[in-house]
């Protein structure tokens, strides 16, 4: 807003969302040509940064005396909430799911707080903006999908109302398409067709590389995690991938998703994952969580582990779980025959 100074100069005062969504565009654009260029993590770090730089100033003007109040605080949320949902597609991008579903999450949380106290068309775009890449990064990491149908439903209700203004039909056909891509996603799930690996172009996008990738799918989870990544030449992605077979109830899928949580250390979403595997019938994973239930000393749990494993077909991996139970039977018995 300008106001004219007693000299006829106006004087530029920016408040609120104004002064917060001050030089977003740039960074914006300086993202997209890191994005380009193929630097994902770099454009993140753009808006990281901001991020940084948002909560240094802020916390300098309250030392310096300004007065907090919830317009500041709704401005702040605002500004932050365009940096996670920015960030959070990009993590998808780069098959990193748990930070991307996070940043998304957080994005819309903050702006749907944000948009019910002010819901002036600047918040209400961004909100919108927001649902979308919610919807987007469930669609591309191919997980929690049902989330993403409903937050697109939202965009499509929300581009409907009187108070959407004016919106691009670029805009609208590119909700509408992502629409029909989770539905399209979620019904191939639902009948057990491939859906396209995590991070693959979503349905629609280029049907040729669908095709591949769709293709390409039912070998690619048929192999052992170092296969896999040596095949994908990304963890995360492989991880992704273990997910999602894991999350549609496939059992050797549950086996080999707990053993990368394994690998990287997350000893409880591996226990829950082996422990799934074993329910759905895997004697691997019904070992594998034997021998973790053992180091924590849950010796029931242990022992019922193993004795599944034990039903194995494969000789080898019953023989070891007929060691394991026998030793671990042997020390419950006898506490000084420990080594």
């Amino acid at each position: 807003m300008e106001d004219a100074l007693p000299g006829g100069e106006p004087e530029i005062r920016l408040t609120g969302f104004e002064a917060f969504t001050f030089g977003i565009a740039a960074l914006d654009e300086e993202a997209q040509e890191l994005l380009r260029a193929g630097r994902l993590a770099e454009a993140a770090d753009v808006f990281r940064q901001d991020g940084d730089v948002l909560r240094d100033a802020v916390a300098a003007a309250l030392d310096a005396g300004a007065v907090r109040d919830e317009q500041l605080d709704r401005a702040v949320d605002f500004r932050t909430a365009h940096g996670l949902r920015n960030i959070g597609t990009i993590e998808a991008l780069r098959v990193r799911v748990d930070p991307a579903l996070d940043r998304t999450a957080e994005a819309v949380r903050l702006l749907r707080d944000v948009v019910a106290a002010q819901p002036e068309p600047l918040v209400r775009d961004e909100y919108v903006q927001a649902l979308q890449s919610f919807a987007f990064v469930r669609a591309l990491c191919r997980t929690r999908l049902a989330e993403a149908a409903d937050a697109i439903a939202e965009v499509l209700r929300l581009l409907d109302e009187p108070a959407a203004g004016e919106v691009s039909e670029d805009f609208r056909a590119g909700a509408r398409r992502l629409a029909q891509q989770v539905e399209r996603i979620r019904e191939d799930m639902a009948e057990g067709k491939p859906t396209g690996i995590p991070g693959s172009a979503l349905p629609g996008t280029d049907w040729r590389t669908d095709l591949a990738e769709r293709a390409r799918q039912p070998a690619l989870e048929r192999m052992d995690v170092p296969d896999l990544v040596r095949e994908l030449g990304n963890t995360d992605q492989v991880e992704a991938l273990l997910r999602m077979m894991d999350e549609r109830g496939d059992a050797d899928g549950a086996h080999k998703h707990g053993v990368v949580l394994q690998d990287r250390g997350d000893l409880a979403a591996a226990e829950a994952a082996y422990r799934r595997g074993s329910e759905r019938g895997s004697h691997t994973s019904a070992y594998r969580l034997g021998l973790l239930l053992k180091d924590r000393k849950d010796t029931p749990g242990a022992v019922a582990a193993f004795e599944q494993a034990v039903r194995s077909d494969d000789e080898d991996l019953a023989a070891k779980a007929r060691r394991a139970l026998a030793k671990l039977t042997r020390t419950r018995r006898f506490p000084w025959s420990r080594g």
